[in-house]
């Protein structure tokens, strides 16, 4: 799921929509609001058509021989060039030719003298033509009526690699100055400024094409007239626009052209106002060797654009800001395999958390998610800062944290289904404290089947078939008999980690050290049944008292137990319809043969070797034969577990396990004698008579009268099934 998500949120940043173009183009602003760019000189000025000199000189357009004056007084300055951020596209309105055109009533004389007057479009290209200044174009996203006859003037444009037509944003048509003034500029730029999806202008066009022409922008117009370069060049691969060159700028920018604006802040002391021009009282050493942009900042001229630092600014600013970039090569770039590189960074992430959180747990990988995504961003702002690089890691921070936030939901839910099932499947069969643990560790146990050493125990009433003839008229009694005896036992099971596997009628099976682990299985499982043993006893006080009340015999109720250990598959066995967690395996089937092998011995417990290996040094047990069972080869020793660990310690059980001991060797050695001295010891021992050595007795006077055959190995032949 991890992975379907990932290559999701991947191909969400290649198709790149506009609210994760928004997103990414938002914190590159949010980089030029903490640092903007830091002008190197004051190189740029702008010569404002402000408030205060439309209130002076009247509304615009102004008459073409006030910007003839304009351009004069400038260059008196010592201006270098100077870009109009203006279109002449019309013939000026004022001019005496016009005037004389569209005004009745005027007296002949009149008529002759306005007659006799100059051109206005004729003065402003006069004095055009003696000077470097760029006019402004404007890009048309509709073809516009054809209002010259000779296409568009552009420099001579170097075409290093590949044709560059197909990659640079295309337009029908172009607005364009009068023909006489045209004609009569250094250089015409575009003014176009095209704003992202959000209306915020950050990227513009150093190139774009009208038909099959390549027009440059303002900007760059206006350096390579200010250097009298001839040329520009642009450099194009298979990957589109790699940057385009003027005089000694190489300029980075996208694959299509456009250039990052590096925003500075608004500096008022770059501006003048057009009055100040006109008037002469600005010092010339305040323009001598600049570089001059002429447009307006008046709000009802409307040029005014959105920008990532100063909310609006004028349109000329921002032409002035890129040609100030231009000259002092302080760029913003952002790599034309940036996109590669992000969907890189997204993919390690992303695996990262895939892989990770299942293994090291949520807070974990959350504290070290956020650590990578921080560093991350720390790089991001680095590559800003350091070098003017531009690389994106908020959409790749988003989708990283979305996707940590949706596999730590699914895992949770997950979690909370297999705690769920797991309190389903063991509630019934192990305590509720065990479930809980099992619950909050479900990697625990393995519901599919897993092989392990483990401890088995049979539990099983003798004698059932004459207890259940006591209720053949009510067996409803009966259920209710088994109930009060099976829940005590149940209840001595589960307080030692047993884990109940089934109910056998009468008769009890358990086993230990699944699901959870036990390392003291073995101990654990005889303690268990020597509870079972002591509540039996208790049963048995009460069953005398309520038989008493009641005036009914009473029998007292016996259970024989066999335990055994070794390994086993433990898992959920049965059906596709039904299933249960059960043990499998050869242990189990040994341990049912020693539960029944203790009826004529007449034990209670009754445990295997493997168990008295466990179980020997820590509880009270002694030895009781050595037996081959049935569908055995090899003949094994078993055990009857007397007493816990109190009377293990207790110096009399000590003496009397040496003397059990020395019983043995005795009766297989056939020294008859010896077995019946100890015997008599053991059979009038105060402290621990036991029913053991009552059997042992019996078959000393067996052997006696019978003596066994000269191969006889001391071993008992059980026929038990």
């Amino acid at each position: 799921m991890g992975l379907a998500i990932l290559a999701v949120l991947l191909i969400i940043r290649i198709w790149d929509p506009i609210p994760v173009k928004t997103l990414r183009l938002q914190v590159f602003d949010y980089f030029q609001k903490i640092q903007p760019r830091t002008p190197t000189g004051n190189q740029v000025m702008i010569v404002d058509l402000d408030e205060a000199s439309l209130a002076t000189y009247g509304q615009w357009p102004w008459p073409r021989t006030m910007m003839a004056q304009l351009i004069t007084n400038l260059f008196r300055s010592g201006v270098k060039a100077v870009g109009f951020d203006i279109i002449f596209a019309e013939p000026d309105r004022l001019s005496p030719d016009w005037m004389l055109a569209t005004l009745d009533g005027l007296s002949p004389r009149a008529r002759e003298h306005l007659m006799n007057l100059p051109n206005h479009d004729v003065i402003l290209a006069n004095v055009i033509k003696q000077k470097p200044i760029v006019l402004s174009q404007t890009a048309l996203s509709k073809a516009s009526p054809v209002t010259h006859d000779f296409p568009p003037r552009t420099p001579t444009l170097v075409e290093i690699g590949m044709d560059p037509r197909p990659h640079l944003f295309s337009y029908p048509g172009l607005l364009r100055n009068i023909r006489e003034l045209e004609t009569a500029a250094a250089g015409h730029g575009i003014i176009t400024l095209n704003p992202e999806p959000d209306g915020v202008v950050r990227r513009v066009p150093m190139l774009l094409r009208v038909d099959s022409h390549i027009l440059p922008t303002l900007s760059l117009e206006l350096l390579r007239v200010a250097t009298n370069e001839s040329a520009l060049s642009v450099n194009t691969d298979f990957a589109g626009i790699q940057n385009v060159s003027v005089a000694q700028a190489q300029i980075p920018t996208d694959n299509i052209g456009r250039m990052w604006i590096h925003y500075a802040k608004r500096n008022p002391e770059q501006y003048i106002s057009a009055k100040d021009i006109l008037t002469n009282t600005i010092p010339p050493e305040k323009l001598a060797g600049k570089l001059v942009l002429i447009g307006s900042s008046a709000a009802g001229l409307g040029d005014d654009k959105v920008t990532p630092i100063e909310g609006t600014l004028p349109g000329v600013e921002i032409h002035a800001q890129i040609l100030d970039m231009l000259i002092n090569q302080s760029f913003l770039t952002r790599s034309n395999i940036a996109l590669a590189q992000e969907l890189i960074t997204i993919l390690l992430l992303g695996l990262f958390i895939i892989f990770l959180v299942p293994f090291f747990g949520a807070l974990q990988t959350l504290l070290l998610g956020t650590g990578i995504t921080a560093g991350m961003i720390a790089i991001s702002w680095y590559w800003y800062v350091a070098h003017g690089v531009l690389f994106d890691v908020s959409y790749g921070a988003i989708g990283i944290l979305g996707l940590y936030s949706l596999l730590s939901y699914v895992n949770y839910v997950r979690e909370e289904y297999s705690r769920r099932q797991i309190r389903n499947t063991f509630s019934r069969y192990i305590s509720p404290a065990l479930v809980e643990q099992l619950s909050r560790n479900s990697g625990q146990v393995q519901l599919g089947g897993e092989t392990k050493t483990m401890t088995v125990l049979f539990c099983d009433v003798r004698d059932f078939t004459s207890i259940s003839e006591q209720y053949q008229t009510d067996p409803q009694g009966l259920t209710q008999f088994i109930n009060q005896l099976l829940t005590p036992l149940t209840e001595s099971i589960l307080s030692h980690h047993g884990t109940i596997d089934k109910y056998l009628g009468d008769g009890i099976m358990a086993f230990w050290n699944a699901p959870l682990d036990d390392p003291d299985h073995a101990v654990h499982a005889c303690k268990a049944a020597l509870d079972i043993i002591h509540q039996l006893e208790i049963f048995n006080q009460t069953r005398i008292y309520e038989s008493a009340n009641a005036g009914n015999s009473f029998s007292p109720i016996k259970v024989g137990i066999g335990i055994n250990t070794g390994p086993c598959v433990v898992g959920n066995v049965g059906s596709k319809q039904r299933f249960d967690y059960s043990v499998l395996g050869d242990t189990v089937n040994i341990a049912s043969r020693l539960e029944e092998l203790s009826k004529p011995y007449d034990l209670g417990i009754v445990i295997g070797p493997h168990t008295a290996e466990f179980v020997g040094g820590s509880l009270a047990i002694l030895e009781i034969d050595v037996l081959t069972l049935k569908g055995k080869k090899e003949a094994a020793r078993t055990y009857n577990v007397i007493g816990d660990d109190l009377l293990h310690m207790d110096p009399r059980f000590q003496a009397l396990r040496q003397l059990h001991a020395e019983m043995l060797v005795a009766f297989r050695s056939r020294e008859w004698d010896r077995v019946k001295q100890i015997l008599m010891h053991l059979e009038h021992n105060p402290h621990m008579p036991l029913p053991l050595h009552k059997l042992y007795n019996e078959c000393l006077l067996y052997y006696q009268k019978h003596p066994p055959a000269k191969d006889w190995t001391g071993h008992f032949m059980s026929t038990l099934k």
